[in-house]
């Protein structure tokens, strides 16, 4: 009972660890799915609290990880894992039984697992967990008393530093298929797309009859030369094979008339371009930056594009305001989300590669811009 109890000790800690670990890399993503668990729930009046509970969450997981693979307090540090892995058992096992979130979140973008998949692990989680309960008894402290807090609280101030690094600036290790080096074109992609059979409905003149024929078979009739005898009715399409979403999908710009100028996107070569899912709860602080960034670009005679899910009186109220020299066009929410980590955001791209992207908190000057041209 012993070597049981403290193998899973160690595998609870370390999945406690990595799953905080890579929620504090890109707490703004955890955030984003919060508000879709609020949403469901009809809880949407925290949504103005999720980045901060993202973060809050991030580093207890950290905490409750590191207590337990270092054995401090053993019988609370238990029950507050159990607790914890109760709440996020019922709430996976929700979105399995309903479907209405696809994606936990529980491992960031770094592992993505289906929210079926995830509740099965979070089932072996929960079970390994009431084995510690059991075998309270046999789990000791590593570390002396003294030693053990004083190193709690330096790993709690390491994980909270972290944690609201990576949300100010930026996740340190990005995951997202915007990720600086990316093609974007190719990430709108899918390497297993959904598979298709049409079968066409045709009339056999001679005996009046319908008949479902293939796409193989109908070319063998061509072949043959008996079309004539055939009449076209209607078309049957079913999916045979259901693929994978591309890693960017829903990336259609627009402009103010509803035109498509994606294309026009793409085939511009070297762009700022600024990113906002949400301009009325945006950081204002960070615009006089970009406004003045803006006119200096402008007289480099490149073209600074905004992209933004919001309406043209905000975008126009903003321009005006802090005379920024920036075309505005429409980007639904979600690829914007994914785009920078930061409302607002800013990235260099060169046709459809990203060569850098920033938050709000370090909005560069031109010099730096053009040294990464260079």
């Amino acid at each position: 009972m012993k070597i049981l109890t403290n193998i899973a000790r160690v595998l609870i800690a370390l999945v406690f660890i990595i799953s905080g670990l890579l929620k504090a890399n890109d707490p703004s993503g955890f955030g984003f799915k919060l508000h879709d668990y609020f949403e469901v729930f009809n809880l949407s009046a925290l949504n103005p609290i999720a980045f901060a509970l993202a973060c809050v969450v991030s580093v207890v997981e950290i905490l409750i990880g590191y207590a337990l693979l270092m054995g401090l307090k053993p019988k609370l540090t238990a029950w507050l894992t159990f607790v914890m892995m109760l709440f996020f058992w019922l709430l996976v096992g929700f979105s399995a039984y309903t479907g209405k979130v696809t994606d936990c979140g529980c491992f960031g973008d770094a592992i993505k697992f289906s929210v079926k998949q995830e509740f099965i692990n979070d089932s072996i989680f929960l079970a390994l967990i009431i084995l510690i309960l059991f075998g309270l008894n046999h789990i000791k402290p590593i570390l002396g008393k003294a030693i053990g807090m004083v190193s709690f609280i330096v790993v709690f101030f390491l994980s909270m530093g972290f944690t609201l690094k990576n949300y100010l600036y930026l996740p340190a290790k990005d995951y997202l298929p915007f990720k600086v080096g990316n093609s974007i074109q190719a990430n709108m992609v899918s390497d297993d797309p959904d598979v298709y059979e049409n079968n066409f409905i045709y009339t056999y003149l001679p005996t009046g009859a319908d008949s479902s024929i293939n796409e193989a078979r109908l070319k063998a009739i061509y072949h043959e030369g008996t079309d004539t005898l055939y009449k076209y009715k209607d078309r049957e399409t079913k999916l045979v094979h259901e693929g994978k979403k591309a890693p960017i999908h829903d990336f259609i710009i627009s402009d103010k008339d509803g035109n498509d100028v994606t294309l026009s996107f793409f085939a511009d070569d070297y762009k700022l371009v600024f990113t906002s899912y949400d301009l009325k709860n945006s950081n204002r602080g960070a615009f006089p930056r970009i406004a003045k960034l803006s006119d200096e670009w402008r007289k480099l005679g490149k073209d600074f594009w905004g992209l933004t899910n919001s309406l043209e009186p905000e975008t126009e109220a903003l321009r005006h305001d802090f005379q920024m020299y920036i075309d505005f066009y429409n980007l639904d929410a979600t690829p914007i989300k994914m785009m920078v980590r930061s409302n607002p955001g800013l990235l260099l791209i060169k046709k459809d590669v990203v060569i850098h992207k920033w938050s709000s908190y370090n909005i560069p000057n031109i010099e730096e811009v053009k040294k990464l041209m260079n």
